[in-house]
């Protein structure tokens, strides 16, 4: 059966009944947000729409509340372009920060990977996976069991002896009609024997046995990959799949996706991408200045400004998406 909403974009999304994301209720007045203009859109959408329609089908199947379904689906709109003394440009916008907007969760990874990154200088670490052994029971059990068991490891002496810090992430992948959720663990310490581990987490799982630890050769990868799924949970087989991207939803509602502890502890508290303006300095004007909401730049540079096309080029702005490939 096919979920509502989920239909896949053709051609240039140039009018609103293309782009714009039909909420199944209204807002609340207090809580309204600007409707996000097709410029805006294109802007911030025009890389993952059909899978946002998807997503935000999911979201209403799993019971989202409308507050965040309404955030999700003007997730971009009253965007302002900034220059700064410098002669950059930045936008400023209402953004969702949810987990399943995929701008968002770029942004917020990124600011995660930032601050793992600060916190291993000078350090050796090792990642770790650890696995629960394939089930049909509901998922939302599923990931209570696999925190409960992480809890108990490292509660043990193998754990408390060599680990001095780790931060563990969350990772639903699918497959054959069954979940595997596991978790990707960075730790900081000394030297943790594999086998000693994994018989101590099959001991605490009492079915599940795979344990896999390495020493990370490649660290900008590492970091970049928990980052990335510390931001979401979910990989593509869950992506592409209405009924189980929507039971990741309701599961991993109201849970943070990472763990921390020791060295690491308080890390996730840094993710939310940092966009505040240097200390004031009193003897010049502000860093940033507004040139001009993004939509009006846009219309400017359709009629001709060769400064709106020159700012909207610094930004990137997806000229084909938007159905004006010839600028």
């Amino acid at each position: 059966m096919n979920p509502p909403y989920a239909t896949s974009l053709e051609g240039h999304e140039t009018s609103e009944q293309d782009y714009r994301l039909k909420e199944p209720y209204p807002p609340r007045a207090e809580f309204a947000l600007p409707p996000i203009t097709l410029e805006e859109h294109v802007f911030r959408h025009s890389g993952w729409s059909a899978h946002r329609r998807r997503v935000f089908a999911a979201m209403i199947a799993a019971g989202t509340g409308r507050s965040a379904l309404h955030r999700f689906a003007n997730c971009g709109c009253g965007a302002i372009v900034e220059r700064s003394r410098d002669g950059d440009y930045r936008v400023k916008a209402n953004y969702c920060r949810s987990r399943w907007c995929k701008p968002c969760a770029a942004a917020r990874a990124a600011a995660l990977a930032d601050a793992i990154r600060f916190r291993l200088l000078g350090k050796t670490f090792r990642f770790l996976t650890l696995t629960l052994r394939s089930s049909a029971t509901p998922l939302s059990d599923q990931v209570d069991r696999l925190i409960r068991s992480f809890r108990e490891l490292r509660r043990q002496v193998i754990w408390r002896e060599t680990v001095d810090g780790s931060i563990a992430v969350i990772e639903l992948t699918r497959s054959n009609g069954c979940w595997h959720p596991h978790l990707h663990v960075l730790i900081t310490g000394h030297y943790v024997d594999q086998k000693q581990l994994a018989e101590r987490w099959h001991a605490i799982t009492g079915d599940s046995y795979i344990v896999w630890i390495k020493k990370v050769g490649n660290a900008q990868e590492t970091v970049n990959y928990v980052a990335a799924y510390a931001s979401k949970g979910i990989d593509a087989s869950v992506e592409a799949d209405h009924d189980a991207l929507t039971e990741a939803i309701a599961a991993l509602k109201g849970r943070r996706l990472v763990i921390t502890t020791g060295a690491f502890y308080g890390v996730e508290k840094e993710e939310e991408p940092n966009d505040q303006e240097p200390e004031p300095d009193h003897d010049y004007e502000p860093y940033w200045q507004p040139v001009g909401t993004l939509t009006a730049i846009v219309h400017r540079a359709k009629h001709g400004s060769v400064e709106a096309r020159e700012i909207l080029a610094k930004l990137r702005f997806p000229w084909k998406a938007y159905g004006e490939p010839f600028i």
